[in-house]
């Protein structure tokens, strides 16, 4: 099983690379959402996200135990096209996930003997905490019912835990901590988002 999988892995990386130079992205579409569209072409999965400034965008394809099997970062791009070639994937269970500033779109999809399967229904999309740190305020928005609870954890940079705050039973979270007091330095912030995990690093 090892050697299958690490041979998923390298084939893929060698592989996901060939532009789009074709119209073929409007064909087999299976989702427009926050400019990023996805659509299948033979055996091969074509990702636009349209403009993108001022923000990083993470590709990423997962087989069924999340071992990441590529991940692209792309940054300062205007009409990005690519097309992923999965045909030399093993048959399975894997995962197209896309994660930009606020949010993550989960897409699954399987091989099954030989064959590209990528159902709309199956889609999932999450949106992210927002943190942004001013004026010794750390501010956080997110919406709880996306994920039932949420728990914000701060740290030193030493691994201290400063506070530890849960929120449950409410639709959003608009929360303001004010960091005056603490001496400058770097601290860490650890959100838990219904067992989504994001960080956040502050500068103080």
């Amino acid at each position: 099983m090892k050697t299958i999988k690490l041979f998923t892995a390298l084939a893929l990386t060698a592989i996901l690379s060939s532009p789009l130079l074709s119209a073929e992205i409007t064909k087999n579409s299976k989702y427009f959402r926050d400019n990023i569209t996805v659509s299948t072409s033979s055996n091969s999965i074509v990702v636009k996200l349209g403009n993108v400034k001022k923000e990083v965008i993470e590709i990423k394809v997962l087989d069924e135990n999340n071992n990441t099997l590529l991940s692209e970062k792309v940054t300062n791009t205007s009409n990005f096209i690519k097309k992923y070639n999965v045909s030399r994937l093993v048959d399975g269970n894997y995962t197209l996930v896309i994660t930009k500033t606020t949010i993550k779109t989960v897409q699954p999809f399987t091989i099954d003997l030989g064959e590209l399967k990528m159902s709309n229904i199956s889609k999932k999309e999450e949106l992210i905490p927002v943190f942004t740190f001013k004026n010794n305020k750390l501010n956080i928005n997110a919406l709880l019912n996306e994920y039932g609870t949420i728990s914000v954890k701060l740290y030193d940079n030493e691994g201290h835990q400063l506070f530890n705050k849960k929120y449950d039973k409410t639709l959003t979270l608009h929360q303001q901590y004010d960091l005056s007091k603490l001496s400058n330095g770097f601290y860490f912030l650890e959100v838990n988002a219904g067992g989504e995990f994001y960080n956040y690093n502050i500068v103080k």
